[in-house]
């Protein structure tokens, strides 16, 4: 159980340290552009020499190329820890569901000479409170919404769910903790409630 919440604490981690504010490519290219330019100009001042143009017109696309490159790789990590993240929580809810199933047992009681009854039992097992925002058929549709919530900086997945797609905006061990969440999400424009699971 403390291996669950750990890596999903560490995913989690990943994920907002990912989806932290990037500069836009215009801000890059402007800073960019602003240092080249008072280069230039302090090279003119010093120098007497015209400005070659073209010098600096190339450079500018060097730098947007390397930096359209650099940006393209983020967005691939990023991309790769959100699959992964997902991967996880689906094998996770997935080993949930078997934990449920292996803790229900039938017992049998009495002996071979008389009529045997049988008892089914259940185990106490650890109840997990999901915050559900949507439930959908299509899960094009789920994970829309679920990147709708990660760029408002609310962790999100999607899970499959009898036939349906479910976006949970987190699952938590303690009902403060989901309540918490639910009130981010709300805050954020969506409607949402907690199952206890």
């Amino acid at each position: 159980m403390i291996k669950k919440v750990l890596i999903s604490m560490l995913l989690l981690t990943l994920v907002l340290v990912g989806c932290q504010k990037k500069p836009s490519l215009n801000e890059m290219v402007n800073d960019d552009t602003n240092d080249v330019n008072k280069q230039q100009e302090t090279t003119d001042i010093t120098t007497g020499n015209d400005s070659n143009e073209s010098d600096v017109d190339t450079e500018s696309m060097d730098k947007i190329k390397e930096l359209e490159d650099s940006l393209a790789e983020k967005d691939k990590i990023i991309d790769d820890l959100k699959n992964q993240n997902e991967d996880l929580n689906k094998k996770l809810d997935e080993k949930e569901e078997e934990d449920k199933k292996s803790n229900t047992s039938t017992v049998n009681t009495g002996s071979s000479s008389s009529k045997s009854s049988t008892t089914t039992t259940s185990n106490t097992a650890k109840k997990y409170f999901r915050v559900i925002v949507g439930s959908f058929d299509k899960k094009e549709n789920a994970t829309k919404l679920k990147e709708e919530l990660i760029t408002k900086k609310i962790d999100a997945y999607v899970s499959p769910n009898n036939n349906k797609y479910r976006v949970i905006a987190g699952t938590f061990s303690q009902m403060k903790n989901a309540t918490k969440r639910k009130d981010l999400v709300d805050k954020a424009g969506y409607d949402s409630f907690i199952v206890s699971e």
